[in-house]
């Protein structure tokens, strides 16, 4: 869904540097985006909207504001990305396979084992529910390749 990223970025604040930006990814607090902001960014912009309980735009007011793809921390949207996700399948995995240590590299294969469950992606369905049928399983079989 995210082919061309614009990682040109200079500015101090998120209003200096939002306009024609292809994607947002809030990590932060409550509406520190506006839906102005997004009606200011690329012509179909990815809003990843990720604190919680309350994200920094609310889903509703994002996708009138033009977003195409939109992600929170809440179960209560789509789209949910969440450590919830990951944790009984990663837990898993790190037992089976004895792994002491996570760092990116498995960050990434379970981030793309994840992905591959989808195989149609939508703006609704860009990642698996979290109690979706063979979602541990695919985070920990992923850490396979870890085994050591």
């Amino acid at each position: 869904l995210a082919k061309d990223i614009n990682l040109n970025i200079s500015g101090q604040t998120l209003d200096d540097v939002i306009d024609q930006q292809d994607v947002f990814i809030g990590l932060s607090d409550a509406d520190v985006l506006s839906a102005d902001q997004v009606k200011r960014m690329s012509s179909k912009p990815i809003v990843f909207a990720l604190a919680n309980p309350l994200p920094e735009i609310n889903p509703e007011i994002a996708q009138t504001a033009g977003a195409q793809v939109i992600a929170t921390g809440s179960a209560q949207y789509p789209n949910q990305v969440n450590n919830v996700l990951v944790f009984p399948g990663l837990y898993k995995g790190l037992l089976t396979y004895g792994i002491k240590q996570v760092d990116y590299k498995i960050e990434e294969v379970v981030a793309k084992a994840l992905a591959s469950m989808v195989e149609n992606p939508t703006s609704d369905k860009i990642v698996p529910g979290v109690f979706e049928a063979g979602v541990v399983a695919t985070v920990a079989n992923a850490l396979k390749t870890f085994a050591g």
